[in-house]
């Protein structure tokens, strides 16, 4: 059985295929990747919420595995999407809850504190070989957060597998994703 994944950019699309390929190369086939390199119109929530419509509405047939980010904006997309009418082949999911995201540093009006952002600002990034220390989660005046070094965490990302790099949390996600399309077919 083959499928597709889509998510909310490239670059999530690049970690999580690659981390597939790494950790579970046997279903690395079924969550082939949206082409996302040639002309992608729908990065973003917005985008990949209409996105998501306008497949329920084709019937489209191929099995579909929608990944959004575990942010506000992909909570209330799921929150909204699970609200319209579903095909059976076609699922949406939210990255997995991270127990240190549980009390993550946060910037706020320039204060610093701690925050639960599961639900909140949590994005591909924080799957990465994140250093806690040294990352925040920036809120803006609209309540919205975004990490503070997301294009460093995501150059870090090796091209091969490096050693020295912390995959723990990569490892989870691929298993997350694979146990959530066979607990949900």
């Amino acid at each position: 059985m083959t499928g597709t994944s889509a998510t909310e950019g490239l670059s999530d699309t690049k970690i999580i295929s690659k981390s597939i390929n790494m950790f579970m190369p046997n279903i690395s086939d079924f969550f082939e990747p949206l082409d996302m390199q040639n002309d992608y119109p729908f990065t973003g929530v917005p985008n990949m919420s209409n996105f998501y419509k306008g497949i329920v509405k084709l019937e489209v047939t191929q099995n579909i595995l929608f990944i959004f980010d575990n942010d506000t904006a992909g909570t209330n997309a799921l929150e909204s999407l699970n609200k319209i009418d579903k095909l059976p082949n076609i699922k949406l999911m939210l990255l997995p809850n991270l127990k240190f995201a549980e009390n993550f540093p946060v910037v706020y009006r320039n204060k610093l504190s701690t925050r639960n952002i599961n639900g909140f600002a949590l994005t591909i990034e924080c799957f990465l070989d994140l250093d806690e220390s040294k990352n925040y989660i920036r809120i803006n005046s609209s309540g919205n957060g975004k990490i503070n070094s997301k294009s460093s965490l995501k150059k870090s990302f090796p091209k091969n597998f490096d050693k020295t790099y912390n995959y723990s949390n990569l490892k989870f996600l691929v298993q997350y994703i694979k146990n959530f399309w066979i607990n949900n077919i």
